[in-house]
């Protein structure tokens, strides 16, 4: 028996109701022989894995050719439609139109004096502060409360 944790094996032909149910159990059987920790540092290891395989430019390429053979899209045995497909934006730069302009300096105008808002309202006191509104109404304001999402993070050794 292995010493260390390991997941079920994933094979191609599995479909999305499969993994799910695979996952489930995945996480139960970590849960239950207390090996969570090695199954989070395993998570972390395989995701990384599947983004440098998934971002690598010699796989993209590979995947496109073999589904270019059959025409723009293929589904496997298993159900899995892989298509060949463009990501892309457009370019405003060649327009030439000068409202746009306009109107990109006065976003980036307002995303500064947002951020600059928001660092204030940061360094208020906890009882808040009065403030005089551009209409001449007192207004007592606070720093902002705090929401946050309990998780953790994995940082993989070099």
């Amino acid at each position: 028996m292995t010493n260390h944790y390991q997941f079920p094996l994933v094979r191609a032909d599995v479909n999305k109701t499969a993994i799910k149910e695979i996952a489930h159990l995945s996480v139960h059987e970590a849960l239950d022989s207390g090996r969570i920790i090695e199954a989070a540092e395993l998570i972390a290891k395989l995701q990384l894995m599947v983004d440098e395989i998934r971002d690598n430019q010699d796989f993209i390429d590979g995947v496109r050719d073999e589904i270019a053979k059959y025409g723009k899209n293929v589904t496997t045995s298993s159900g899995t439609k892989l298509e060949l497909s463009e990501h892309g934006k457009p370019d405003y730069n060649t327009c030439g139109d000068p409202v746009l302009g306009q109107l990109e300096q006065a976003a980036k105008s307002a995303t500064a004096a947002l951020k600059e808002r928001q660092e204030f309202l940061k360094k208020l006191p906890a009882d808040g502060l009065d403030i005089i509104t551009p209409e001449g109404e007192v207004v007592h304001i606070y720093p902002p409360g705090k929401i946050s999402t309990s998780s953790y993070k994995a940082t993989i050794a070099k």
